[in-house]
């Protein structure tokens, strides 16, 4: 009767290290598998820097002379405080350090935000020229800005079709008044 106890509690352990035995293959081809997928996911990844990088030297300096040349439209000074990183994001160097633009008044993120996509439509359409819609970037600037960003809008008005959105009488004055060309 003892053995019979014996070999019955050995064939439920011998059950159980079979059973684990097959799990620990099952583990063992999902780990296969999951490396050779965490390979290939590297590859992607180490190719995908790679055109990241030739990407951002193929754009990266005429994004940034683009977004010079419309800031001294508005400003009528160089941009040579501002960077732009890989993922073209825009920084202001600010009491020796490069800071976010975010930190910078509304009026100067506005001003900033034209000038990047004026500079991002440069850089995008070099054959043709698009339309661009503008919905009152400069509601935000003070007058003196506002007068440049009229200049950027006349220099911008000889490349592109602008559409110009305003609820403001002043930007209406200042800018033209076209809305009985589009009645």
């Amino acid at each position: 009767h003892g053995y019979e106890e014996q070999l019955a509690k050995l064939q439920e352990s011998y059950d159980s290290w079979t059973e684990n035995k097959k799990l620990l293959e099952t583990e063992q081809e999902q780990l296969c598998a999951l490396k050779e997928k965490y390979r290939y996911i590297q590859k992607a990844r180490e190719h995908l820097g790679k055109a990241k990088e030739n990407l951002t030297v193929r754009y990266m300096e005429p994004l940034m002379n683009s977004f010079s040349k419309y800031y001294k439209l508005i400003l009528g000074r160089e941009a040579d405080q501002y960077y732009m990183d890989a993922n073209t994001n825009i920084t202001v160097l600010e009491q020796g350090m490069q800071r976010d633009t975010r930190y910078l008044s509304t009026g100067y993120q506005d001003l900033i935000g034209v000038c990047m996509r004026l500079a991002l439509a440069d850089a995008m359409y070099q054959g043709e020229k698009p339309f661009l819609v503008l919905d009152d970037p400069f509601v935000n600037l003070d007058d003196e800005k506002a007068q440049g960003g009229r200049r950027l809008l006349a220099a911008a008005a000889e490349k592109y079709q602008i559409i110009y959105f305003t609820c403001s009488e002043s930007s209406v004055r200042c800018f033209g008044d076209t809305r009985s060309c589009c009645e």
